[in-house]
């Protein structure tokens, strides 16, 4: 619905990551286990940046990015439908692509985050997206005030001048607090 309503407004959309699953850490395999990142041919940058802004800002993800057009069975595939780049990132592919594992919980009543495990995958994923889109934006590095954060506690995201500087001893940064008392 929102793709269609987006086109029907003449929006400019220049990238879509859709996160489909990415809180549960996995069932070990592969290990150390990884975020599947699904693209289509014309999506190919933006599965590559993604991959590339895990290790470039350190948020400790592993990410395997690969062409999986058809997996059409999430939220980014009516943007692909409208010709929009956009990629989906899923902890486990459920054999799409050749890409195996499975979620137990995966569309029932057990999807809770106790069942999710260790939340630092979850959060190495939030981490990635946030730097994806960052370096999408413009040439900022964007990096979290701590590792994780526990829920109902103030996130700190910093966003910093990583090579604009006129003076390399001053860093150049702001700080932005977001806080939520719901999940």
């Amino acid at each position: 619905a929102y793709a269609d309503d987006a086109w029907a407004r003449g929006e400019n959309i220049l990238g879509v990551i859709n996160m489909d699953m990415n809180g549960w850490q996995g069932d070990g395999s592969p290990n150390p286990e990884n975020l599947d990142v699904n693209y289509n041919g014309p999506s190919q940058w933006l599965g590559e940046l993604f991959a590339e802004c895990s290790v470039k800002y350190g948020t400790g993800l592993v990410v395997d990015a690969f062409l999986c057009p058809n997996l059409t069975a999430s939220d980014h595939y009516p943007f692909w439908q409208k010709g929009w780049h956009a990629i989906c990132g899923i902890t486990d592919n459920e054999g799409y692509c050749g890409h195996g594992g499975n979620y137990p919980y995966y569309h029932t009543s057990d999807d809770t985050i106790a069942n999710c495990g260790d939340p630092s995958f979850f959060y190495g994923a939030v981490k990635t997206s946030v730097a994806t889109l960052a370096e999408m934006a413009e040439p900022f590095k964007v990096t979290m005030g701590k590792p994780f954060y526990g829920c109902g506690t103030g996130v700190q995201v910093i966003v910093g001048d990583r090579d604009l500087n006129t003076d390399p001893g001053t860093a150049e940064t702001g700080v932005v607090d977001l806080w939520s008392d719901t999940e």
